[in-house]
């Protein structure tokens, strides 16, 4: 297996620029990605360095419903996962299962009760304006990534499990059925365009390959 940097103790680093990180993860990427093409090039670019590899000895495989996966080289034990909105892309790598994924801020739109968790709901109720809508577009981003890092995208239905924040940055999510623990959830906030986005990352504890 090749050596990856591992953050032990620590939290999801969000980077801008590949020259210059340490090769530490769990770290997801944030970068300009209009189309689906610079989306998965960046990922490439990401991946190589994450393993210190040259960009020739790395194949990436994408299907649809599921993660990209490092096809080459076998064994690399580099999770992954991208989601994309408004102009641009997060990418993320872990070495154990991981999720990403952005939210846009959207201050106009209905909150959709049905698919909350009860406590959920009740934080946001406790909330009015653009702080309960940049609430939700938080929660909703660290849902998506929960659902992914299981693998499950929404499969399965969300309001089975909660999030909880622990604070502006950090959270944790409680399910009675979790068949792993959650290590690391984090969100930043972007911005492109004019419009403010969360962008999410949650990481399990431990492999499941």
């Amino acid at each position: 297996m090749l050596a990856i940097q591992r953050v032990e103790g620590a939290t999801i680093q969000f980077i801008e620029e590949l020259p210059g990180w340490n090769r530490a993860l769990p770290t997801t990427l944030i970068a300009p990605a209009d189309t689906l093409e610079q989306r998965r090039a960046k990922l490439h670019e990401f991946v190589a360095r994450a393993l210190a590899l040259h960009p020739g000895h790395v194949e990436i495989e994408h299907a649809a419903d599921r993660p990209p996966i490092v096809g080459k080289p076998l064994g690399s034990g580099l999770y992954l996962s991208s989601s994309s909105r408004g102009g641009f892309a997060a990418l993320g790598a872990a070495s154990a299962p991981i999720g990403v994924d952005v939210e846009a801020l959207d201050e106009a739109g209905e909150i959709p009760w049905n698919v909350l968790h009860p406590s959920e709901a009740e934080m946001l109720q406790g909330l009015k304006g653009r702080p309960r809508s940049m609430a939700f577009a938080r929660l909703w981003s660290l849902k998506e990534c929960y659902l992914k890092s299981l693998g499950l995208g929404l499969g399965r239905e969300p309001s089975t499990f909660a999030v909880r924040f622990l604070d502006g940055e950090l959270a944790a999510v409680d399910d009675p059925i979790a068949s792993a623990r959650v290590a690391y959830a984090r969100t930043a906030w972007r911005s492109a365009g004019g419009v403010w986005s969360a962008v999410s990352t949650v990481v399990l504890a431990g492999q499941r390959r």
